[in-house]
């Protein structure tokens, strides 16, 4: 019950239908402002002028893990990078969320692309 209390905070919506019919400015206005804590914690993206964040964000999918949830098992094939934006998760062999747990994944032929626009996050990362 925490989890979809805490998912939908007494609101449900669907966010990518709002967001496809947003202006890509208002978008990527939307993508920094929930992904803001991920890009203050974040060395490699602190620097980056505001639309390049809003467009690399765009990429960036949220995930949501409740205590004791797997994130990725040890026989996993890794396509995508987590970026943990709060919360604790625990490696051993599996990644395991330690409480509730907020994350963004990006596929990483994604941001192979994004490295080739914007070398500088590559050298931070």
């Amino acid at each position: 019950m925490k989890f979809y209390e805490y998912i939908f905070q007494k609101y449900y919506f669907d966010e990518s239908d709002i967001l496809n019919k947003m202006p890509i400015h208002m978008r990527n206005e939307v993508h920094l402002y929930c992904c803001r804590i991920l890009i203050e914690k974040t060395d490699a993206f602190r620097n980056l002028s505001k639309s390049a964040m809003g467009e690399i964000m765009e990429y960036f999918k949220q995930e949501i893990y409740i205590p004791h949830n797997v994130i990725i098992k040890c026989d996993d094939f890794i396509e995508n990078i987590y970026f943990i934006s709060f919360g604790t998760a625990m490696y051993m062999v599996t990644v395991v969320a330690l409480e509730i747990t907020e994350l963004y994944k990006v596929a990483k032929s994604e941001l192979l692309k994004l490295f080739l626009e914007y070398p500088d996050v590559k050298q931070k990362i």
